[in-house]
C-alpha cells in the first residue's frame, strides 16, 4: 500500500470516530466561529469543542489546536475550518475540520507514533487509540 492510500485510510478513520461531534458543532452559528477566530478567542472555540466532544470521548483526547480559518464571500454560505489534535495511547494526530452548509469534512495533517513502526502496525495504533479514546465502546470496532 503506497503512502496516499495509507494517509487516506488514517484520515477516513478518523473522520469516523469525529463524525459523532459534528452535530454539536453545527449547533453553533457559523457567524460566532468567524468572529472568534478573527478576533483570535480561541479560548471560546476551545470551550465549544470541549462541550461537543465531552460525551464521546474522555477528556483531552479531542481537542482544538488554536488555529481555524473561514470563507467568507457575498456569494456562498461560510465554510469554517478548525484546527484539531487527537493524543490517546502514544498516537497524536493533527488534523481540520472542515465544516460548510453541505456537510463536513476532514483533512489529515500528520500522524504521530511514540514508538513508530511499519504502516500497518502503527494503523493499528492509530484504531486502538481511537476506540480507545471513545466513552462508549461498541462491540465492533
Amino acid at each position: 500500500m503506497n503512502q496516499d492510500d495509507v494517509h487516506e485510510m488514517r484520515e477516513m478513520m478518523i473522520a469516523k470516530q469525529v463524525a459523532r461531534i459534528i452535530p454539536e458543532l453545527k449547533l453553533v452559528d457559523p457567524a460566532d466561529f468567524i468572529v472568534f477566530i478573527h478576533d483570535e478567542h480561541f479560548a471560546n472555540i476551545s470551550d465549544i469543542i470541549d462541550a461537543a466532544t465531552e460525551l464521546h470521548f474522555y477528556p483531552h483526547t479531542v481537542r482544538f489546536a488554536n488555529g481555524g480559518n473561514y470563507q467568507l464571500d457575498w456569494n456562498t454560505p461560510p465554510t469554517i475550518t478548525l484546527d484539531m489534535e487527537f493524543s490517546n495511547d502514544g498516537v497524536t494526530a493533527y488534523f481540520h475540520i472542515i465544516m460548510s452548509p453541505e456537510g463536513f469534512g476532514i483533512e489529515l495533517d500528520n500522524v504521530v507514533f511514540e514508538n513508530p513502526q511499519d504502516d500497518e502496525a502503527d494503523t493499528r495504533q492509530l484504531i486502538d487509540a481511537l476506540n480507545n479514546a471513545r466513552l462508549r465502546k461498541s462491540a465492533n470496532k
